[in-house]
């Protein structure tokens, strides 16, 4: 407590439980906390944190968290959050919509309970966000929106159900989207040829919020292909993953897919798929992986493939 100047505090990964001590939310000019990976359930010592005004980054990942605490209703300069990987269950509550509103750019809530993201706006109100990490929940409905300004959106491994919306077509700077896993329906939308940079993952890129604050998005990445997980150490170059398996779209494959032409895996397995293959897929010259099993399509298969 008597650090008054202390600005960033690191009490990871250890075996903290129950309450944090009082002295930690005396340090006023905190402006960054990390208590990922120990034990903490229910902090009532967390409505204290409407001291710590400065703080821009708090990680709480891996711990037995079971509800969002009121202390982020009073957090204007959150740019960093990480609730992922605890116990929180239920709705995601209407006030955190008016948290760091203006500066929150990563936020990760995956691997916990929700079944309801909330009603919001078409676009939730974080005009700076880059990351948004749902999955690995109970989420239930319609497939949410994120903010314009998002690079990264992970929701595979949910009960979503409906078609991708329309107005996914505004998001502009989508690079990463991951909707895998899911109950989703319809065909495929003929607007994915206007991302420029465009991959839907088929288990989330971890490791990403490593590095985030250098955005150097260096990072290591688990994924599932054929029925075995493969890990990439570090990736440091642009991967790109198109994964859209275990859904219920239905429908052709729009020609249009030849666009993605940085594609280096393509998996559209286990959904309803018709008609041909696509010819545009031989556009497709960095294609290391296609997966079309488990669909109903026709016809040929594309000599071009061989």
């Amino acid at each position: 407590m008597n650090f008054t100047q202390l600005a960033g505090l690191d009490l990871s990964a250890n075996k903290l439980h129950g309450q944090i001590s009082n002295s930690v939310f005396k340090l006023k000019n905190l402006e960054f906390l990390d208590l990922s990976n120990n034990y903490l359930t229910c902090i009532v010592e967390f409505d204290e944190f409407v001291t710590l005004i400065n703080l821009t980054t708090l990680d709480i990942f891996s711990n037995q968290l079971s509800e969002f605490s009121n202390f982020l209703r009073n957090q204007h300069e959150l740019k960093y959050l990480n609730l992922s990987n605890n116990k929180i269950h239920g709705h995601f509550p209407e006030w955190m919509w008016n948290t760091s509103t203006t500066s929150l750019k990563f936020l990760d809530l995956s691997n916990n309970f929700l079944t309801v993201f909330g009603q919001h706006p078409i676009f939730p109100p974080w005009t700076r966000l880059q990351v948004l990490d749902l999955w690995f929940n109970l989420l239930q409905g319609s497939l949410p929106i994120p903010p314009v300004s998002t690079l990264h959106f992970y929701i595979s491994n949910n009960s979503l159900n409906g078609n991708i919306p329309f107005s996914f077509c505004n998001l502009s700077s989508l690079q990463v989207l991951d909707l895998a896993n899911n109950n989703l329906s319809g065909s495929l939308p003929r607007w994915l040829d206007n991302f420029r940079a465009f991959s839907i993952s088929f288990q989330i890129v971890r490791g990403i919020e490593e590095n985030y604050l250098r955005l150097a998005y260096a990072y290591s990445m688990m994924m599932k292909n054929k029925g075995k997980d493969l890990f990439y150490e570090k990736v440091q170059e642009l991967f790109i993953n198109i994964d859209f398996s275990n859904n219920r779209f239905v429908g052709e494959i729009p020609e249009s897919i030849g666009n993605l032409k940085g594609a280096q895996l393509l998996n559209l397995s286990n959904n309803a798929f018709i008609g041909r293959i696509p010819s545009s897929l031989k556009i497709l010259v960095e294609m290391e992986s296609l997966d079309l099993s488990q669909n109903k399509f026709s016809g040929d298969i594309l000599q071009q493939l061989t």
